[in-house]
């Protein structure tokens, strides 16, 4: 009976440690600014962005295409989604994005331990 007990308390942290490693997973990604993320993901295939972060030229020098916008931009509305969520939780928790990352790295690491 306590091998059991011992095992459910085992997965039950098992399982805690996951969600904590999901949460410092997804809070690192949603950090970037939403202008920001094509250039920090797929800079490399483009040669000028705008103002709001979507690109203006391919790697080629040419305008990007309607089809290809219409997706990058929905990519980054996704992410600003994300990242304003991220940016509401840490004004709540009263911190600045960066602490309240490190916040939830420190709080991995102890449960972790």
């Amino acid at each position: 009976k306590k091998a059991a007990e011992a095992e459910a308390k085992a997965a039950k942290k098992g399982k805690e440690i996951e969600k904590a490693r999901k949460k410092v997973t997804d809070a690192e990604a949603a950090m970037v600014p939403p202008t920001e993320l094509l250039k920090a993901t797929k800079g490399t295939d483009y040669k000028a962005f705008g103002d709001d972060g979507l690109p203006t030229q391919d790697a080629k020098g040419e305008p990007v295409a309607k089809s290809a916008l219409k997706k990058l931009k929905k990519e980054v509305d996704t992410h600003k989604k994300k990242h304003d969520k991220l940016v509401a939780e840490a004004t709540k928790a009263n911190m600045p994005l960066e602490a309240y990352i490190d916040d939830l790295r420190a709080k991995l690491a102890e449960l972790q331990a």
